[in-house]
Parts: structure tokens; C-alpha cells; sequence
């Protein structure tokens, strides 16, 4: 966002005619109130006056009355920024430059920094508190340490901004933080907590507090980010593989998916992928235990699964065939199998 901005700004001198200097010097020199309307009507030419009032270039005016201009600039940021009106764009531009004019003879506005700030707490943007760190890095670090201190969505807004700034690189060094690549929900896994860590330790540990709450994570009766019940179910997956998904633990893991098919409370909703995730379980782990909660979650798939699977050579035949004997209809599939000579490979009976 902060790039585009800045070549917005070089468009802006770059279509300015070849005599606009001389008209300039000849003309009076626009009043905040024409400049205003000129961005309002969207006159790019306009942000360069505007530089030059705030910078005090032409006429020196009172801290007072380039406040009030700053502000009648902010209000149209905040009004269009977001819409990415080229009104609003030629405002934030020309705060931005008011603070560093590149006119040895104008004088840098002490108020863009408070300016921006002001839009920021508005607008949460995190191309605006990039332009806070550009405008004054001390100040800007600040408040990227206090936002990246609060995880969650806050701590995003600051890595992006930190994207956004020329210096952010050294500063996110300096702070402590690794500008990664940008990648599919990023910021989820790097800044939100959602308590989500501390369920899957309770899980670890056997608390049956945390397989409740996993459980209303994957329904959706806890709040937050739908995103988070990927989030949550991903790592359930991962600690049962961890424990070849024979262990406690794993089974444990396994009965969240089971009751979050199957939920009993009326305010949760079905979690409609328990049954990708367990099967994810089993293909790499091959255990029984999963098979079993893929028949408990939906019966009919998984008996086609299991059919499968049971005529299959190795001994994922024998798992499929055990879990299949338990089902309603798994003895009469396995008399089917067997009169067809589908049923090849050999299991030791115990």
C-alpha cells in the first residue's frame, strides 16, 4: 500500500505542466479552503498545495490554523482511504509529505505525525501506521510494540505495517520480530492465541476440560475467528499422528471429532470435516482407533471405506475387517466378501 502511495505521489509531479511553476509565482498561492475543495473534487494537483500550506511555503500562518487544515485533510483521509477515493489518497500523500518538504524553504509541519495518528485511530490501517513509523520512527516503533505486545489482530496490523515502512525491516529486528513470508492466514498462526494453546495442553495432560472446550472450538459455540476451528483441528490431527493414534491421548483426541460431529448442545453446529480430519489420523498411523471413530462419526462412508480397505493385502485388511465385524451391517459385508473370494489376504486369528 505505502509503495503505491509513494508512486501516486511521483505521478502527481509528473503530470504537472511544463509552465505550472511560472503560473505559480504569477498566481496567488490557493487558500486552504480552494485547496479543500480541490481534493473533494479530486484535482491531484491539489496535494501539492496543500504540501505547501502545511509547509508554510508561501504564507506563514499560526499552529492553530495548520492544525485546522491537517484536520479538514484527516476527516477526508478518514472519509475515503479506505475506498481508495484520490482525494483521500492526495490527503494522506500530502500529510505524509508535509513532514520532510523537499523545498529547502518550507518548513516541516510538527503536526503530521499526530495527523496520521489521529486517521490510524480511525481507520486501523496498517498502510496509515506504516506512514506514522516513515514520518517519525521513534514514536511509530511505539506503537508497533504496543500493538504486537497484544497478539491477536493488533500484532497483525503492526507486522504489516512494518511491511509497509521504508525502515520497517531494522526496526522489526530491533523489536525482535521476523518479517516471514507472507503466507495463507499467516497471521493466525503467528500472533492469535484464542486460548487454543492452552486447550491442547490441557489435552496433552488428559484434562477433560480441554476436550470440552476443543469441542465447542471445531461447533463453533466458543468465540472467535472461524478460521480458528481449521486452526485447532489441524493441530488435533498432528498430536494424534505424534502418538501413532494408539495412544490415550490420540483416543482422547479421536472422541473430540466424534462429539463434534455429533454435538449435543442446541447451540453448536456440526463440525462438518471431523471425518476428513480422523481420516487424516489414519492414513498415517493405519490404527484401529481411528477406523473405529470414522464408523462412529458416519457410518455409511465408512463402511464403504472399510469394504475397501478390507480387501486390500496387509495388515490394514485385518484392521479394516476387525473394525467392519463391529458395525451393524459389518458381519454380512464380510460373508459377502468372503463368498466372492474377495477377501484374499490371510489375518491370524489370535
Amino acid at each position: 500500500m505505502k509503495n503505491a502511495l509513494m508512486r501516486f505521489a511521483l505521478a502527481i509531479s509528473a503530470i504537472l505542466a511544463p509552465g505550472y511553476a511560472v503560473a505559480q509565482e504569477a498566481a496567488p498561492p490557493p487558500t486552504p479552503r480552494e485547496v479543500l475543495a480541490g481534493l473533494r473534487e479530486t484535482r491531484i494537483i491539489s496535494s501539492t498545495a496543500a504540501v505547501t500550506i502545511l509547509t508554510q511555503l508561501h504564507e506563514r500562518r499560526s499552529r492553530a490554523e495548520l492544525d485546522a487544515f491537517a484536520d479538514s485533510l484527516v476527516a477526508l483521509v478518514v472519509a475515503g482511504l479506505e475506498d481508495n477515493h484520490r482525494g483521500a489518497l492526495s490527503a494522506f500523500v500530502a500529510l505524509i509529505g508535509s513532514s520532510s518538504p523537499e523545498d529547502p524553504d518550507g518548513i516541516p509541519y510538527a503536526g503530521a505525525y499526530d495527523a496520521l495518528d489521529n486517521i490510524f485511530r480511525r481507520l486501523q490501517s496498517s498502510s496509515v501506521l506504516g506512514a506514522m513509523i516513515e514520518v517519525d520512527p521513534r514514536r511509530g516503533k511505539e506503537v508497533v510494540r504496543a500493538l504486537l505486545a497484544q497478539h491477536g489482530d493488533d500484532a497483525c496490523l503492526a507486522d504489516f505495517a512494518l511491511r509497509a515502512a521504508p525502515n520497517g525491516d531494522a526496526i522489526a529486528r530491533e523489536l525482535g520480530v521476523e518479517l516471514e513470508p507472507l503466507e495463507s492466514d499467516y497471521c493466525i498462526f503467528k500472533y492469535h492465541d484464542y486460548q487454543y494453546r492452552d486447550v491442547l495442553a490441557q489435552l496433552r495432560e488428559g484434562e477433560a476440560e480441554g476436550a470440552e472446550r476443543a469441542v465447542d472450538i471445531l461447533t463453533e459455540r466458543a468465540e472467535g475467528d472461524p478460521v480458528f476451528v481449521t486452526v485447532v483441528a489441524t493441530n488435533l490431527v498432528e498430536m494424534a499422528i505424534l502418538d501413532g493414534g494408539t495412544s490415550d491421548r490420540a483416543r482422547r483426541i479421536l472422541a473430540v471429532f466424534e462429539r463434534s460431529a455429533r454435538p449435543r448442545h442446541a447451540d453448536a453446529k456440526p463440525f462438518a470435516e471431523a471425518y476428513q480430519f480422523v481420516a487424516m489420523v489414519f492414513q498415517s498411523t493405519e490404527s484401529q482407533a481411528a477406523l473405529e471413530s470414522l464408523a462412529k462419526i458416519d457410518a455409511a462412508r465408512a463402511s464403504e471405506f472399510l469394504t475397501e480397505l478390507a480387501q486390500r493385502n496387509g495388515a490394514v485388511a485385518c484392521t479394516a475387517r476387525a473394525v467392519l465385524a463391529g458395525t451393524a451391517d459389518g458381519p454380512r459385508l464380510l460373508r459377502d466378501l468372503e463368498g466372492r473370494g474377495a477377501l484374499t489376504h490371510r489375518c491370524r486369528i489370535p
